[in-house]
């Protein structure tokens, strides 16, 4: 069997919902639609299809020479050959989602049962945009509970401390301690010193920390700029909340990470790490140091169902992160051009699809014009 082509295939738009202001970028519009944007295809010479994300055209310029007749089932080569071509400059994800989808689909079975399943649905919380008001976001909160979401992510981005710690109070006060609460400062998008927003130091990262654990909050994530290991380790030790970060880094920036021990919980994204691939590796390093594993997932669509997929065959994970802040920012938007979506269950569940591969299919009435 070998791969015959790549192809990327421009999504339909049928329905533009609208755009939130990040919390984590004030300022901006994170806009969402039902279609648009593109999709990922590989084919093969005995008609199987891969699909995942989108990915840049300097990506498959470099790509293409290394896939095209060669054996779809060779993932783990093909990913250390792509990532060489690539001089580990990043992009490459998508491509190895699509071929890991391609090989549970050549194989016959979920992707989550050949990465070894654990569960066929993995508990989903539903993480925060927008930055919202104490009030709007308790409202929401009892809203998305009562629908059978167990937890939340909530954005620390206020001027103060005293404003963050007024959302977390309304939303505790809301729903009661029946669901849990994560906290996300991120402090952590920049490589360098600056990023939008407010800046948090030690003082106010250790203050912080303390609150939330008097709050019951699970954890407390990017508090500190992304390489601050030894501020972030300091942290970690002075506080019983756990801290979390990591979705940032790249794969070869794992392995030095988690050596300073910085966080207690890991949080790799497979958009960042190169793929599943990536994400699979970035999982035993952080088992290898004794580090617990919460993949982050800001994305949608193929992105999300991806993670769900790694997250089931993962028993040591505890959720997947579900982009979803409604109405605007409901993740339904994001698996709308496809057939055979993970559906969420009446007690917080992101269920699987049964089919091979990642069980999902291109909606041909999204299919825009393939180039």
């Amino acid at each position: 069997m070998k791969i015959t082509a790549l192809r990327v295939v421009m999504l339909r738009v049928q329905q533009d919902v609208g755009s939130i202001e990040p919390a984590w970028e004030q300022g901006a519009a994170m806009r969402f639609s039902r279609g648009g944007g593109s999709v990922l295809e590989i084919e093969t010479d005995q008609g199987f299809t891969g699909l995942g994300p989108a990915v840049k055209g300097r990506v498959l310029e470099a790509v293409e020479p290394i896939l095209v007749g060669a054996d779809p089932r060779d993932v783990e080569a093909l990913f250390e050959r792509m990532r060489f071509a690539m001089r580990n400059q990043g992009g490459m994800a998508g491509v190895d989602i699509a071929l890991w989808d391609l090989r549970a689909k050549i194989e016959g079975v979920p992707l989550h049962r050949l990465c070894g399943a654990h569960r066929d649905r993995v508990p989903a919380y539903a993480s925060m945009i927008r930055l919202g008001a104490p009030d709007e976001r308790a409202e929401l909160a009892a809203s998305l509970q009562q629908r059978g979401f167990g937890a939340i992510k909530l954005r620390l981005h206020a001027a103060s401390m005293r404003e963050d710690l007024a959302i977390v109070d309304a939303v505790r006060t809301r729903v009661g301690a029946s669901m849990t609460i994560l906290c996300d400062a991120n402090q952590a998008q920049s490589q360098g010193d600056w990023q939008p927003g407010v800046r948090w130091d030690y003082a106010r990262a250790l203050e912080t920390a303390k609150e939330l654990e008097q709050r019951g909050v699970a954890w407390l994530e990017e508090p500190l700029p992304r390489y601050a290991y030894a501020e972030l380790r300091r942290l970690r030790d002075a506080v019983a909340i756990p801290i979390a970060g990591g979705e940032n880094l790249r794969l070869q920036e794992y392995g030095p990470m988690l050596a300073l021990a910085p966080y207690d919980i890991v949080q790799p994204d497979a958009m960042v790490v190169d793929g599943l691939t990536g994400l699979r590796r970035a999982f035993a390093l952080a088992r290898q140091h004794g580090a617990r594993i919460a993949p982050h997932h800001g994305g949608r669509g193929i992105g999300t169902i991806a993670h769900l997929h790694a997250c089931a065959a993962a028993p040591d994970v505890p959720y997947v992160e579900v982009l979803h802040d409604p109405p605007i920012g409901d993740f339904a938007h994001g698996f709308a051009p496809f057939v055979g979506a993970p559906t969420l269950d009446g007690s917080g569940n992101l269920v699987l699809p049964t089919g091979p591969g990642l069980g999902i299919e291109l909606d041909p009435s999204f299919r825009d014009r393939t180039t």
